[in-house]
């Protein structure tokens, strides 16, 4: 399923000219003209103007937060691309990486306005609450956002709650313990589990459809295509990946 990204809540105007190929727009009134009555400058009445625009990407932000084993992580992106990723060069930190990017016109005067905004951006946030778990929240909407990659370590054996509210989710690692939860709001969903879990997978899409890849121990796709599940071994561990658009693929390597 093709969904919108990038681009949080946008128009009827900007879904119209996304579909072209445009890839978004800027909407403003029209330019003030000299009227006929007494040359004085108006805006138009009931008058927008829709221009193209580009995307524009700042410098990655970094940071790194200590982990200890046990402990459970949190994840928000408000907009644009997560990718969960059990690969941390570390196994007592977890690494985030966060590119921020915006849209606006063409114009130099526009590039020079949507590079100085990235600029102010403000960066994810990445913190420890105070029984040790780790919380990371990424801001944005509109046109601005986050292409947001989180690096767990290899042997995270803590509970991972991943949300992102607008765009692309894409998770590999062994979920353990129970409450395991990733999901998109707008966006496809793709998991790929480790061949060595112990889990039991549900799977659920309010628009698109859930595809099971590999050799699961069972697995059941609802005939709607809209929900499945599966387990892999004893299933002890949960995990709930979802979308409220898009498709969901779970997968063992």
């Amino acid at each position: 399923m093709k969904s919108i990204s990038h681009v949080a809540l946008p128009s009827l105007a900007c879904l119209a000219i996304a579909a072209v190929g445009l890839g978004g727009c800027k909407v403003s009134a029209c330019p003030d003209t000299q009227s006929i009555d007494g040359g004085k400058s108006t805006t138009q009445g009931n008058c927008i103007q829709i221009e193209p625009t580009v995307e524009y990407r700042g410098t990655p932000r970094t940071a790194t937060q200590a982990w200890s084993a046990g402990k459970n992580v949190s994840i928000k992106n408000s907009n644009g691309k997560l990718v969960v990723l059990s690969d941390a060069a570390s196994a007592a930190e977890i690494d985030v990486s966060g590119t921020p990017f915006t849209r606006d016109g063409q114009s130099d005067a526009e590039k020079q306005a949507a590079t100085a905004h990235l600029t102010a951006m403000a960066s994810p946030s990445v913190s420890a609450d105070a029984a040790g778990n780790v919380v990371i929240d990424a801001p944005g909407g509109g046109f601005d956002g986050y292409d947001l990659t989180v690096h767990l370590p290899s042997a995270f054996d803590g509970v991972l709650n991943a949300n992102n509210s607008n765009g692309e989710l894409q998770y590999s690692g062994t979920p353990t313990g129970t409450g395991n939860v990733i999901h998109s709001d707008n966006g496809d969903v793709s998991a790929t589990v480790g061949a060595t879990a112990s889990v039991s997978v549900t799977a659920k899409t309010d628009l698109g459809v859930v595809t099971f890849r590999g050799a699961w121990t069972t697995q059941m796709v609802a005939p709607s295509g809209e929900s499945g599940s599966a387990t892999l071994g004893a299933g002890a561990a949960t995990f709930e990946v979802s979308s409220g658009n898009g498709d969901v693929t779970v997968s063992l390597p």
